[in-house]
This record gives C-alpha cells, sequence and structure tokens, in this order.
C-alpha cells in the first residue's frame, strides 16, 4: 500500500515484506539478526516497541562479543606463556648438554626424550600434578590407585586370584608398592647378571619391551605383558637376561619390598601367597 494517507506501523511494512514470499522474508529477517552485531543500519526499527528490541539485542550482542574477545585473549596468553616456559626449558636442557659435551646421539635421544615425556604430560598429567588429588580422602585415593592399577596386576595369575581372596589386601598393594615408570627407545630396564637392590616386578602398559636371552629369541613384551616375576619368590634374584625399551613405552612396578609388607599386614587364617607358592 503507498500513498500520502498510508503509515507505516512497522519495519515490515517500511521493508515492503507484506505479501512477499517466505524464502524472502527469511532471508530478510535473518540479515536483520546479523546486522545487530555489525551495526548496520540498512534495516532500520520503526515504532517504540521495535526499536527498544533492537537496543536490547544489540546490547546483548556488544556484551557477548566482549566476552568472547576477552576469553580469546587470555586463552591466547596462556598459550603463549606455556610455550615461552617449554622454549625456556628446552633451551637450559641445551645448554646443559652442549656445556657438558654430552655426546650428540645421546643428546638427541636425551632431547627427544624429554619432547616427548611433555607431550604425554600434556595428554595424560602425572598424579603428582593434580592438585586436587592431593585434597581427597585417603580411602578414595585407595579406591584411585586400585582402579588405575588394579587392572594391570590383575594379569598375573596371582594377583587376580588374591585379588578375590583378600581384596583388602590387593588395594593397599596397589596404593602403597605401585609406581609407573616413562621409558625412552633403547632404555635398558635390567642386565644380564643384576642383582637389584629394589627388587620390582614389571607390568607393561603402552609401548613394547624386548626381554634379550643368550640362546633364545628375543621376546616381545606388549601392553598387558609382565615380567620378572621371581623377584616376588626368590630374594636376590640375579637376572638371566637384559630388558630393554623397543620404543617410547611405560610400565606399572611393583616394589617388592613393600608388596611383602603389605602382604604380612593383612594375613589371613589361610595365607594365600604361602599356598601360592608351595601350590
Amino acid at each position: 500500500k503507498t500513498g500520502p494517507n498510508y503509515e507505516v506501523t512497522s519495519w515490515i511494512q517500511l521493508a515492503n515484506l507484506v505479501g512477499a514470499g517466505i524464502w524472502y522474508r527469511y532471508v530478510y529477517s535473518f540479515h536483520w539478526a546479523l546486522v545487530q552485531y555489525s551495526g548496520d543500519s540498512s534495516i532500520v526499527p520503526v515504532t517504540e516497541m521495535e526499536r527498544s528490541y533492537a537496543a536490547l539485542v544489540q546490547f546483548i550482542s556488544f556484551a557477548l562479543s566482549a566476552i568472547m574477545v576477552s576469553d580469546l585473549t587470555t586463552l591466547m596468553t596462556q598459550l603463549q606463556f606455556v610455550s615461552a616456559n617449554y622454549n625456556r626449558k628446552v633451551l637450559v636442557l641445551q645448554r646443559f648438554l652442549a656445556d657438558n659435551d654430552v655426546p650428540t646421539m645421546l643428546a638427541a635421544r636425551i632431547m627427544q626424550n624429554a619432547a616427548d615425556t611433555m607431550q604425554e604430560k600434556k595428554r595424560t598429567p602425572p598424579e603428582k600434578n593434580v592438585e586436587l588429588l592431593q585434597h581427597i580422602s585417603a580411602p578414595l585415593l585407595i579406591e584411585l590407585h586400585y582402579s588405575v592399577h588394579g587392572q594391570f596386576l590383575a594379569n598375573h595369575p596371582f594377583f587376580g586370584a588374591y585379588d578375590m581372596a583378600n581384596p583388602s589386601a590387593m588395594r593397599s598393594i596397589c596404593h602403597r608398592a605401585v609406581s609407573v615408570d616413562s621409558l625412552s627407545k633403547g632404555d635398558v630396564i635390567f642386565c644380564m647378571g643384576e642383582i637389584s637392590t629394589n627388587a620390582r616386578m614389571h607390568f607393561v602398559t603402552k609401548g613394547s619391551l624386548k626381554y634379550l636371552l643368550t640362546n633364545y629369541e628375543p621376546r616381545s613384551l606388549e601392553p598387558g605383558s609382565y615380567i620378572n616375576e621371581m623377584v616376588l619368590w626368590i630374594g636376590n634374584w640375579q637376572q638371566l637376561g637384559i630388558l630393554r625399551s623397543s620404543q617410547s613405552s611405560e610400565m606399572t612396578s611393583l616394589q617388592v619390598a613393600e608388596c611383602l609388607k603389605v602382604m604380612n599386614q593383612f594375613r589371613t587364617k589361610q595365607h594365600y601367597p604361602v599356598a601360592y607358592a608351595r601350590w
């Protein structure tokens, strides 16, 4: 409608949307929503209600934009700080290796292992770096260690059965006697003829290890495998072969001395470890 006596009562009439097709009206409305972010005045409100609504939408858009920009700026600052801190640590390590005339091949292995370790810590931070875990109750921490480590120990027949025979002792073993070790490619865990002063049984959790025994084919140890069981039953066990990491790996290690302390502390009438050893 047009004419000198025709009064425009809304932006819909001003934009000649009355009677327009559904697609044109939808695109026009979508365009109006977008220009609230840019401040474009090609589509203007007409009535008091329309102008109030447009002002409210623009205010909300401005607030949201300010929040997003602030969050993005904070995030970029944090990333720059982390990157600068990492680069500083790398520089210190390189300077240390150069000042001490470390051979090039060994220095390269050390640098690669440091980089791999930092990347692994970003993906799965170690327990000591999780600050809130220091504030949970001791029983919950025991349950956490049992949930994390018990699944690997249960791959061994003794610990799988011991978990059912004495679950309290098994939880205490996972809490007190288990540690996690990261390995670089080529690391030697033990060698032939070695008698360890801190005997440990090993469970492979990531990567791959290789056990070399004279006159035998090398044995590959994949996740779920375990080795060095004899230290549980024989004191001052002397190693017969060499255990070496084939790639960047991780293993769960059981400290035998602490494990035996826990077993003695949780003795039952029918002491399962003794029965298993005799069997």
